[in-house]
């Protein structure tokens, strides 16, 4: 069910993202409108098809080495413009343990936690500041105890003991913005799937911090991390082949439709895993984008071949 209903979703966002490229002033304005509603009803599709997996005991943890410091570099890329755009100060710190080594943990259910916490900071503060702060200390037993605090100067909670709760919505005269009210208790129960804890300090009308308490995560010396230096440089693309495999029209000619201006980028497309192979074989491809359902051979199928 996810796949389906998130498919559609990614392609109205994608053709969005690809107008608002456009000059005409008036299809910019619709496109951020249609954009917006659209990121906000795939957060709440997200959440629910999450949470639903989470009360079904059907989420399991990936452990891999897990950069931190990237991670963070990660996010002040993706939610700076959102920030400016609402006028409220975005910073970060973490100290060097975080920069020269990986943890064992899972990457994805980390940044779940950090852009739950991040989006609930930017509904719920109007003006002011977010921060992230994330500290690695290494414990008794040579693992590595992570406290990760998201702090902001927003509207506040008045009742904290209930927000963790399902479904329980967050209400403020001064936020228009709605949710179904299971970001944080998904946070809850992933930061609990990681043997952590989490709890936070808030006071109406001067702010939240939500401190996150990960510990015994086994340090990985041998996987050194690359400090990050601030820097966002945009990506460049050597000469290389493309192979983009789905089984749906739209979605391959808007990722195809993303790299129409970039000349060393030469794009070839399958509408199944079949396609695909035959590509991979006979056409010099260098990188290939698989869906994982496809008929007659899946992406997970084709990856075994």
């Amino acid at each position: 069910m996810s796949h389906e209903i998130r498919t559609p979703l990614n392609t109205i966002l994608g053709y969005c993202e690809l107008l608002k490229k456009s000059k005409e002033a008036d299809n910019i304005n619709y496109v951020d409108s249609i954009r917006s509603s659209g990121k906000l009803l795939l957060s709440l599709v997200n959440d629910v098809l999450d949470f639903s997996k989470i009360e079904k005991g059907c989420i399991s943890l990936n452990l891999e080495p897990v950069f931190y410091a990237s991670i963070l570099a990660d996010l002040k890329y993706q939610y700076k413009k959102r920030f400016e755009d609402k006028g409220i100060s975005f910073s970060m710190e973490f100290n060097d343990l975080l920069t020269k080594n990986a943890v064992l943990s899972d990457e994805v259910r980390i940044r779940q936690i950090f852009s739950n916490l991040l989006n609930n900071a930017l509904k719920f503060t109007v003006s002011g500041f977010v921060k992230i702060s994330v500290h690695g200390n290494v414990n008794i037993s040579e693992k590595m105890d992570i406290i990760i605090e998201v702090s902001d100067s927003g509207v506040g909670i008045e009742n904290t003991n209930i927000i963790f709760h399902d479904f329980e919505q967050l209400h403020n005269d001064e936020v228009s913005e709605r949710g179904f009210g299971l970001g944080l208790a998904i946070v809850k129960r992933i930061v609990e799937l990681l043997n952590g804890s989490i709890t936070v300090k808030s006071k109406k009308g001067k702010g939240t911090t939500f401190t996150i308490v990960l510990p015994d995560n086994k340090i990985l010396p041998e996987h050194k991390g690359k400090a990050y230096d601030g820097s966002e440089e945009r990506i460049k693309f050597h000469p290389a082949n493309l192979l983009v495999a789905d089984d749906n029209e739209k979605n391959r000619k808007l990722i195809a439709d993303y790299f129409i201006n970039q000349p060393n980028i030469n794009i070839f497309t399958a509408q199944n895993g079949n396609e695909a192979l035959e590509l991979i074989y006979n056409a010099d491809i260098d990188i290939v984008l698989l869906d994982i359902r496809m008929p007659f051979l899946d992406g997970a199928e084709v990856t075994k071949i």
